[in-house]
């Protein structure tokens, strides 16, 4: 948007919404790509699914639509803000809260009685 890319868009007989639906969907595509990937690795690696195929096919589906629900929520802001800098701070504070919630940096039997919403005893 800083170098003037959007006007030269605005004089392209295209739609006014394919500059923003465009790298949304490029990200879709390249949410595919790490959903096809990973599980492939994983499954050479040895790791394999509880439950037959279509648990491991439904959590993917539900990460790709998350996924792309959470790239849409940053458009707006991203449309607002014309610097990428100022995008990409704004978005990394608010999906820092979100790493917490994860069992990445403890372990699950184990949470803070704020995050298990349950008293200790």
């Amino acid at each position: 948007m800083k170098k003037g890319v959007f006007d030269r868009f605005r004089s392209l007989p295209i739609g006014r919404s394919a500059p923003l639906i465009g790298p949304v969907l490029g990200d879709l595509i390249r949410y595919l790509v790490a959903v096809v990937v990973l599980p492939a690795f994983g499954y050479a690696l040895g790791l394999r699914a509880h439950g037959g195929r279509p648990a491991p096919a439904g959590a993917c589906l539900l990460t790709m639509f998350f996924a792309f629900c959470l790239s849409w929520v940053f458009v707006p802001p991203g449309a607002l803000m014309h610097e990428p800098g100022v995008v990409q701070g704004t978005a990394f504070v608010a999906l820092f809260p979100l790493r917490f919630g994860t069992s990445m940096i403890t372990s699950k039997e184990t949470p803070p009685a704020v995050l298990a919403c349950r008293r200790r005893t």
